[in-house]
């Protein structure tokens, strides 16, 4: 085979050795434009991960304090049943005085 050829059939493969780094090369930065494209919504989902504990964190809260609210209405209102059962009591006592009353005092 002459030098000729040679360099010929060299020319030919470094050819295609380039046009395949070449294809790499495009592969590689595609794939880096893809890589900075999640990134950034690995970012965003982190954000509204963030936000939605923030805002659970809250509403956790507000379930705390209508918890602690009912607890205390629950507490008021049994004391009040109690100040109901005294007010009955003295009422019937009224009553019965006020039926004693009546019956004490001449009709016309």
């Amino acid at each position: 085979m002459s030098l000729v050829q040679s360099l010929t059939r060299a020319s030919g493969s470094l050819k295609g050795f380039k046009a395949g780094i070449d294809g790499a090369g495009r592969s590689a930065g595609s794939l880096g434009k893809q890589a900075g494209a999640a990134n950034t919504n690995v970012g965003r989902i982190k954000g509204a991960a963030q936000q939605s504990a923030k805002e659970l964190k809250g509403m956790k809260t507000a379930a705390d304090q209508a918890a602690k609210s009912v607890g205390k209405v629950g507490k008021d209102a049994g004391a009040g049943g109690v100040s109901m059962g005294r007010l009955q009591g003295g009422l019937k006592k009224a009553d019965g005085e006020f039926k004693g009353l009546t019956k004490s005092i001449p009709s016309p």
